[in-house]
């Protein structure tokens, strides 16, 4: 028989790994959960200060105009000369890029640390809650587009989330294929964030995984459906 799934999204923009884990505590404490899934990007494992410097790099004047020049039509409509300026104006160091290509740094295993840590602590409350994990690992815009090659940051994550138990789905190739047909459209032209037709294709390969998975969470005697839960920041 046909059934629905309602899905409840926990994604916060800008949060990390260790959030993701109190955020589904609340949940739980709250809603009837069959599935977990939980987006992992690189920046989730770039080394970060202390966790209060955090609010005050993200309320930093450069930012908030950045937040301000991404609400203006005329910048959209120039979008996909965004990246460009991007680039010329980063002033760190590519760790996304270090990430990807698995380059050694003390400070970027520690992320990977503060990854590990806080799936094994969503495990914990997805199996207390007789849930499923999945963990979802979402590409940077220069592996999809196959300008960056390097696929160590995919490996690594897909090993910590089976080593946690959980199951990993990663779209990278489904959007691979996508590119040569669907090319930057794919992409939101003035942040390089997934467009609606990138996020279309990650649904379609979460489909088959999530409803296996949420099934098995079901025990014979429960006719209704529950809730799906998503955690994650971009």
């Amino acid at each position: 028989p046909e059934s629905s799934w309602e899905v409840l999204n926990g994604g916060v923009c800008g949060t990390s790994p260790w959030q993701h884990a109190i955020l589904l505590e609340r949940a739980l404490e709250h809603y009837v959960v069959d599935l977990v899934v939980a987006a992992v990007y690189v920046n989730d494992i770039v080394p970060k200060p202390d966790e209060l410097r955090e609010i005050e790099r993200s309320n930093t004047v450069t930012k908030r105009l950045g937040y301000l020049l991404k609400r203006s039509a005329l910048l959209t409509g120039l979008g996909r000369a965004y990246p460009v300026l991007q680039m010329q104006l980063q002033s760190e160091p590519d760790w996304e890029g270090k990430i990807i290509a698995g380059d050694p740094d003390a400070g970027i295993e520690r992320g990977w640390a503060a990854l590990s840590e806080a799936l094994i602590r969503m495990k914990r409350e997805a199996d207390r809650a007789e849930a499923r994990l999945l963990v979802l690992v979402l590409s940077r815009r220069d592996q999809i587009s196959g300008s960056f090659t390097a696929t160590s940051f995919n490996e690594r994550v897909a090993e910590i989330g089976n080593s946690v138990g959980a199951e990993v789905v990663d779209p990278l190739r489904a959007l691979q294929d996508a590119y040569a047909t669907h090319g930057r459209d794919l992409f939101i032209a003035w942040d390089g964030h997934n467009s609606a037709i990138a996020n279309r294709i990650v649904a379609a390969e979460l489909a088959s995984p999530v409803a296996r998975l949420a099934a098995a969470g079901q025990s014979a005697a429960d006719a209704s459906p529950r809730f799906v839960g998503d955690l994650g920041g971009p």
